[in-house]
């Protein structure tokens, strides 16, 4: 078998639903892949049922980790190659698994390869701009790669579409310490160290349909600088970042500043609390009595 599909999920609502669609209705045949769902929730039964004659395993898992998903479907899978996808997105076309084949032969066995973030029409602009900040990170890190069309070496990918060899992730696995957010940067950058080669290809780019509220969008913020801060992740300096948005997101960007500034303040205040080491009571040693009364006596 070519490829294992690894979907993390909480749930089964139309928005998983979605993402089930457009997987069953690739042009790859199906006898060549196959999908496992890793779910947390038991309210999950009649919307399996759906699914009883389709190549689609689902596998219920307790804690509610992705990480811990993501390797437990590693585990599970029969394929060659895994392709990672967030629960929120949707494939863009019924070539998209075809194209993602076609596009990890050009390339070493031990390659990391993804895409970015497309935002359908008439989505939120709180969407939008959450979407343009996260493919920022991919264009920042990018240089040409000589012999190769749409591909691009990258030192930055989002976990809402990666793939990666199945021994790649038995040696290098999912940060199962880091239950949800920066977990996918984590994963490249200690694949990065160990010398190998992380691809951006925009054909692998998915459709994401993720939530678009105010409060998830500053919360997503926060976690970006703690990751960058906690685990020594390469940060982008304020400027480029800037830079780069004005340079691709013309169209919008007007009304996409001020959620680009309060992300950059999110992620600056996070970055500060998460660098420097804080005092925690826990490890403080109380002192014995004796100790206490030769104090008061001198």
């Amino acid at each position: 078998m070519q490829l294992t599909i690894v979907i993390p999920s909480v749930e089964l609502s139309a928005k998983q639903e979605d993402l089930l669609e457009s997987c069953l209705s690739q042009t790859m045949p199906k006898t060549d892949y196959e999908i496992i769902v890793v779910y947390s929730s038991l309210n999950c039964r009649k919307q399996i049922r759906k699914y009883d004659n389709e190549p689609i395993q689902f596998v219920f898992l307790e804690e509610k980790n992705v990480s811990k998903a993501r390797n437990l479907g590693v585990q599970l899978s029969k394929g060659t190659r895994v392709l990672f996808l967030d629960d929120d997105v949707v494939l863009p076309s019924k070539e998209y698994l075809a194209s993602l084949c076609a596009t990890v032969k050009q390339l070493p066995v031990q390659s990391i390869v993804g895409g970015g973030y497309e935002t359908a029409w008439g989505s939120s602009l709180v969407l939008d701009a959450s979407n343009s900040i996260a493919n920022l990170w991919i264009i920042s890190g990018l240089s040409p790669l000589e012999g190769a069309k749409n591909i691009s070496r990258a030192k930055f990918l989002v976990g809402g579409a990666l793939t990666a060899d199945k021994n790649t992730l038995s040696e290098i696995p999912f940060p199962e310490e880091v239950s949800w957010g920066g977990e996918d940067t984590i994963f490249l950058q200690r694949a990065i160290s160990k010398n190998m080669c992380a691809f951006y290809c925009s054909s692998l780019n998915v459709i994401h349909n993720g939530n678009s509220s105010i409060k998830k969008f500053v919360v997503r913020s926060w976690l970006s600088g703690k990751t960058v801060s906690r685990f020594q992740v390469p940060s982008i300096p304020f400027g480029k970042k800037l830079g780069l948005l004005l340079d691709h997101r013309t169209s919008r960007l007007f009304f996409q500043l001020p959620l680009v500034w309060l992300h950059f303040v999110v992620l600056t205040l996070s970055e500060l609390f998460y660098r420097f080491p804080r005092y925690n009571h826990r490890d403080r040693k109380p002192r014995s009595h004796s100790k206490i009364r030769s104090m008061e006596k001198n």
